[in-house]
């Protein structure tokens, strides 16, 4: 289905987002990663609440939420192993520096990861200068 959706100048989260109200720290990481960066109850549709992810759209600026249950957590990632501590962390939906991975073109890098709901899966945050 075709869905339009407006470029936004910034996102809004100065207003609640599906029950949610964002602190201070999570309005900061959403604008410098553009994760949460934790796990949080947003109410459903009947009322439930159901833990999910929360970022943003780098294109349009729009809350995105995905729900924890269905964000996939690999073992592995570009040849490294990921320890039992190390997905644990990624769905609670925290950052989580990985080095040693390969690249497509064979050379080496480190990144943090990080489950990114607009991505639907785990997105590579480089650390910038």
């Amino acid at each position: 289905m075709l869905g339009i959706h407006g470029i936004r100048q910034k996102p809004e989260l100065d207003r609640p987002y599906f029950g949610h109200i964002f602190s201070e720290e999570d309005k900061k990481n959403l604008l410098e990663t553009g994760n949460m960066g934790r796990v949080v109850e947003l109410k459903g549709r009947n009322g439930e609440y159901i833990p999910s992810f929360i970022s943003i759209d780098k294109l349009t600026n729009e809350v995105v939420a995905m729900k924890a249950e269905n964000a996939f957590i690999p073992r592995e990632i570009k040849g490294v192993e990921l320890t039992e501590q190390e997905q644990n962390d990624l769905r609670e939906g925290k950052k989580v520096y990985v080095e040693g991975m390969i690249a497509k073109s064979g050379n080496e890098f480190n990144a943090f990861i990080q489950v990114n709901a607009e991505r639907r899966g785990v997105e590579f945050i480089f650390e910038t200068d």
